[in-house]
C-alpha cells in the first residue's frame, strides 16, 4: 500500500508542470514543510477550518 503526503500545491507544480488556475493556488492552506508531511489518516489533513 502506498503513502499519503499533504503538500503545497506549488511542490506539485514543480515536480509535475501542471499549471493550476489562480484560484487554486490561492487556496492552498498548506503552510508545513515545503517537501510535504505524512498522512497516517484524514484526521491528519492540514486545514484551517479543523
Amino acid at each position: 500500500m502506498g503513502q499519503n503526503f499533504q503538500v503545497p500545491v506549488t511542490k506539485i507544480i514543480e515536480d509535475t508542470g501542471i499549471i493550476f488556475a489562480n484560484v487554486v493556488r490561492n487556496a492552498d492552506v498548506y503552510s508545513g514543510p515545503s517537501a510535504g508531511r505524512t498522512l497516517r489518516t484524514v484526521a491528519d489533513i492540514q486545514h484551517p477550518r479543523r
